[in-house]
């Protein structure tokens, strides 16, 4: 089994937007203090689906849209 695009419509509803506006405002806060992108994801154990995040500042950086499946390995989460 793997995960779909129903886990992603599964994710998205079940984040309230209160939560996800406070989790936007910490990532936020962080991706400022620490001049990198953060985001907050959801796992599986093999993927990854970022709910929510904050880019870098600088010009050249690297994010995920929300709703977005990464394997794990190529995650920092």
């Amino acid at each position: 089994y793997e995960i779909g695009p129903m886990i992603t419509a599964l994710a998205r509803r079940s984040s309230e937007p209160a939560h996800v506006d406070r989790a936007a405002a910490v990532l936020d806060a962080l991706a400022l203090r620490t001049g990198e992108s953060a985001s907050l994801g959801v796992g599986d154990g093999r993927t990854v689906v970022v709910l929510v995040g904050a880019p870098s500042p600088h010009a050249l950086r690297f994010d995920r849209a929300p709703g977005t499946l990464v394997p794990v390995h190529a995650s920092a989460s």
